[in-house]
């Protein structure tokens, strides 16, 4: 794990509780304090140019066993993949509300990045102001055939490979989580699966029922006509318990309110 990961996952929990809305676009647009394009806002240098990605360094670089599997968690959420002819690359973008996790993963994947984490904005009609976002890129390298062919066909259309069962841990739930678990009031919590299909659905819950043992099942939404599934995690304190035990120890701090803590 690079210093720069380690740096983003041990701020104190004051500072993140207290920093929350300072990062949040929330109060940059809801509250009108529009401080205007990003452009010129923010100047992020390159990272040291500790090489120029030669053919024979994209061939010996590998994935560890937590950027796959943290990869595999992400893609399942915000994450996405660009194909190359040198190799994928590994995309994520996250909102400023979540700027402290944003430079933890990308502490994960340092090793395999040009460039640091960029500040980009776009304009919201509906809020009439600026959305700012934070987002990073790895190099297009062929170690992340493997986790591409989990998530994209050959066509480059997105679907979940049945094989996932073999890639997912605690870890991938753990992103999940944070990047698209949401905490629901009478106790659980959902998992965002609206991109899948039903199949796809059913195979992520055989995956957290067969292989973690939780208590889980799909859920349906209708908007405007359309159909959506999404994962419920039973609220039941053993299950609760079962899945903090699992996940507690890879989520950034910023997140544990999802856990309820």
């Amino acid at each position: 794990m690079s210093i720069f990961s380690l740096l983003f996952r041990t701020i104190p929990n004051s500072f993140i509780n207290g920093s929350r809305s300072f990062f949040s676009s929330a109060y940059l647009g809801i509250t009108r304090k529009n401080i205007g394009p990003a452009e010129g806002l923010v100047i992020i240098p390159r990272k040291e140019p500790v090489n120029e990605w030669t053919p024979q360094l994209k061939a010996d670089a590998s994935l560890t066993e937590e950027q796959m599997e943290a990869g595999v968690g992400i893609l399942l959420g915000d994450g996405s993949m660009d194909p190359c002819k040198d190799g994928p690359a590994f995309i994520l973008t996250q909102s400023t509300a979540h700027t402290l996790y944003l430079f933890a993963v990308f502490g994960l994947f340092f090793d395999l990045c040009t460039n640091l984490p960029q500040l980009y904005c776009k304009w919201d009609v509906r809020y009439m102001c600026y959305y700012y976002s934070w987002g990073f890129r790895t190099a297009s390298l062929p170690c992340f055939d493997v986790l591409y062919s989990l998530f994209y066909d050959e066509q480059g259309n997105r679907r979940i490979h049945p094989t996932i069962f073999e890639y997912f841990t605690p870890i991938s739930l753990a992103h999940w989580i944070m990047c698209y678990g949401e905490k629901i009031a009478r106790g659980g919590l959902f998992l965002a699966t609206y991109s899948f299909t039903l199949e796809e659905v059913d195979l992520l819950l055989s995956v957290l029922q067969n292989k973690f043992g939780l208590d889980c099942h799909r859920i349906i939404k209708r908007d405007r006509g359309k159909v959506y599934w999404r994962i419920y995690i039973s609220g039941k304190k053993a299950n609760l318990t079962k899945l903090t035990n699992l996940v507690l120890p890879h989520m950034h701090a910023s997140f544990h309110y999802k856990l309820g803590i």
